[in-house]
């Protein structure tokens, strides 16, 4: 079976571990469903000075808990996000570890023309699942939540992807959502 990675970016206390319940159990009859609960696991809300200064050799990945997710990223078929939405975007601690995971050698190499080639050939799905997600406010500020994980994410596969995008589902649209992935 296919890898389903599930990835949390929000607090405990947020609706936002209900759905990632919710889409785990959708995912199950179809895939092996694997969760990065990245508050709960601590990855710090920014990239070092060293990794930064890393993410352009040949060894981007320093911290070994972010190198184990890049390789269940990379054995991923679907990735669902679940997070809450925060001033346009996917909140920091989120954009910190697609920084620190979506790395070159991972989710893409650079050829001897260093143009980008996606790297991520298992990837089929990518699901963003949100909260405060209010359509006319998101319009305004240009929809960043979006654009980084639905347009930009997908860029990384080297086909043609399967994208959706749920905004305070219910149960029943998580189910139908990811019951199709």
């Amino acid at each position: 079976m296919e890898l389903a990675l599930v990835i949390v970016a929000a607090s405990e206390d947020g609706p936002e571990h209900h759905r990632a319940g919710v889409a785990r159990r959708a995912l199950a009859a179809s895939h092996v469903v694997d969760t990065i609960d990245l508050v709960a696991e601590e990855v710090t809300p920014a990239m070092s000075r060293s990794e930064r200064l890393h993410y352009e050799t040949s060894t981007p990945l320093l911290d070994q808990t972010i190198e184990t997710h890049a390789d269940l990223v990379s054995r991923a078929a679907t990735l669902v996000f679940v997070f809450p939405t925060v001033w346009w975007t996917p909140p920091p601690v989120l954009q910190a570890w697609l920084e620190r995971t979506f790395v070159p050698g991972v989710a893409f190499q650079l050829d001897e023309r260093h143009r980008l080639r996606p790297n991520l050939h298992a990837l089929r799905a990518i699901v963003g699942i949100t909260s405060h997600y209010h359509p006319e406010v998101m319009a305004d500020g240009g929809d960043g939540a979006r654009r980084i994980l639905l347009r930009t994410m997908r860029l990384n596969a080297p086909r043609r992807i399967r994208t959706g995008w749920l905004v305070d589902p219910d149960d029943a649209q998580i189910d139908a959502e990811l019951g199709k992935r």
